[in-house]
């Protein structure tokens, strides 16, 4: 099953949903205080990153990093950075949010990791100042579609060190990356006083738009020298990818098989090669191509590595 979250014209589509109780997320994570427990607990077969980040991730189709701090210059996926975390310590997951871009993010990998841990899920929100009651309400209720079976928790409060305090003892703490900032920069005054309310430790968040390598899937192709009847007998898709020695050299529509002759080669009625680059978000996919699928992706050297269906990644 495929979810869509949305938030501001930005779509999160979820791999056959990676953070369900019922499926591991595809887990890469870096050297660093905590970046191997939480990468665990997340999937029982998450990997170290070596070499590229970049490479890693796309290499291991990624939902998730894990890392000691989130990189600055790092959108390529969804990342998490644990801050003082102490998984023995832990009686409650509180997804912190306010409504914002990773608030979505937040709460998916909140339940997976209060599943996990076999502990409660308060998705709760701050109302300081003059803020209405009825904004956090509405934000945790929103939120909370995605978690049904979470407690939800408004709180008024004076500053975050106030909203902390008045969470349930042994809480891991897991924000979104404006929220996080006080947290993970300030050791001393109010990061303290942060750090030392979430006995269980916290998790700073940033979401990223899904990339058509999460979704892609095998590469389909024929080559040059396939005949027309070949193509029609074997292949169903309405477009297919032209190959030769490895690398993308055209596009032949399905319409054109039907009406060759049968001793006809490909090479005669493919069209110049149209494609997806693996690091492409879907929204850039769809942009690009403004028709369904499917369409091969390539690598840097235009060696076809995958298959993308934009109709199927549109409605999931």
């Amino acid at each position: 099953m495929w979810h869509t979250l949305a938030h501001d014209g930005v779509r999160l589509i979820w791999r056959a949903d990676p953070l369900s109780p019922h499926r591991d997320p595809a887990v890469v994570y870096t050297r660093g205080k905590g970046c191997a427990e939480l990468a665990e607990l997340l999937s029982a077969t998450a990997t170290r990153v070596t070499g590229d980040l970049d490479d890693a991730c796309v290499g291991a189709r990624a939902d998730v990093l894990v890392a000691r701090k989130l990189p600055a210059s790092f959108s390529l996926i969804h990342v998490a950075a644990p801050i003082d975390f102490d998984r023995k310590a832990i009686t409650t997951v509180v997804a912190a949010v306010a409504g914002g871009p990773h608030s979505e993010f937040n709460v998916k990998l909140s339940d997976h990791l209060a599943h996990r841990l076999e502990t409660d899920l308060i998705i709760a929100s701050a109302a300081y100042g003059d803020t209405p009651a009825t904004v956090t309400d509405e934000i945790v209720a929103r939120l909370g579609e995605w978690a049904p079976a979470a407690k939800q928790l408004s709180v008024a409060a004076t500053d975050p060190v106030d909203f902390v305090q008045n969470l349930p003892e042994g809480s891991l703490l897991v924000m979104g990356e404006a929220g996080g900032s006080l947290l993970s920069r300030m050791r001393f005054g109010a990061g303290a006083r942060l750090r030392a309310s979430a006995k269980g430790g916290a998790v700073i968040v940033r979401a990223a738009p899904a990339r058509v390598f999460q979704v892609m899937e095998e590469p389909v192709f024929v080559s040059p020298l396939h005949l027309a009847a070949d193509g029609r007998l074997l292949h169903h898709d309405q477009r297919l990818a032209v190959v030769d020695a490895g690398k993308l050299v055209g596009l032949v529509d399905q319409e054109k098989l039907r009406t060759a002759p049968n001793s006809a080669t490909v090479d005669l009625l493919m069209e110049a090669p149209r494609a997806l680059t693996p690091e492409m978000s879907l929204v850039e996919a769809a942009a690009r191509l403004g028709e369904d699928g499917p369409w091969p992706v390539v690598d840097e050297d235009g060696h076809m590595i995958g298959t993308y269906h934009l109709t199927g990644a549109s409605s999931r």
